[in-house]
């Protein structure tokens, strides 16, 4: 009697671990090859005379329709340049970037990089409209949350005139 309890105890465990690896499997399977950011919104620009910049002193091209293109190079166009610090982290600059900017995770973390390793880097191009718009609100997410040593203001940022 002790042997069939054991046997019936091991076959219901056998089943609940299957159980577990099939719904751990099934979930993995729905998160997608994403960068780990659930339902990451596209990119959009502000207007159409802006866009987001793809590296240090570098504009990126246009997206969309050609028109697109003819409106970004109507008027002189700035560049948005963050600043290195040592009290922001790169969480928060991250999601600085993702949530004024519109950047993917992954392209928010190759930008952290690009500014903690040469000190700056261009992160969005535009009418200087635009541009003043988009430094207003990196200056308005205010100090870090996240640093360790406390962060006495938000990161800095400059504008410069594209060449």
């Amino acid at each position: 009697m002790a042997w069939v309890v054991l046997l019936a105890t091991l076959a219901a465990l056998l089943v609940a671990v299957t159980v577990l690896a099939i719904v751990v499997v099934v979930w993995l399977a729905s998160r997608g090859e994403g960068d780990g950011w659930p339902d990451e919104p596209e990119p959009r620009p502000d207007e159409p005379a802006a866009r987001p910049a793809v590296g240090n002193d570098v504009p990126a091209a246009a997206e969309g329709p050609e028109g697109d293109d003819s409106a970004a190079s109507a008027g002189p166009q700035y560049h948005l340049v963050l600043l290195n610090d040592d009290t922001h982290t790169y969480q928060y600059v991250i999601e600085l970037l993702r949530n004024v900017f519109g950047l993917p995770v992954a392209r928010g973390f190759a930008l952290a990089s690009e500014i903690d390793k040469h000190g700056r880097a261009v992160v969005f191009t535009g009418s200087l409209e635009a541009v003043n718009n988009k430094r207003a609100q990196v200056l308005a997410r205010g100090p870090d949350p996240w640093a360790r040593s406390k962060s006495e203001g938000p990161l800095g940022v400059v504008i410069e005139k594209a060449r």
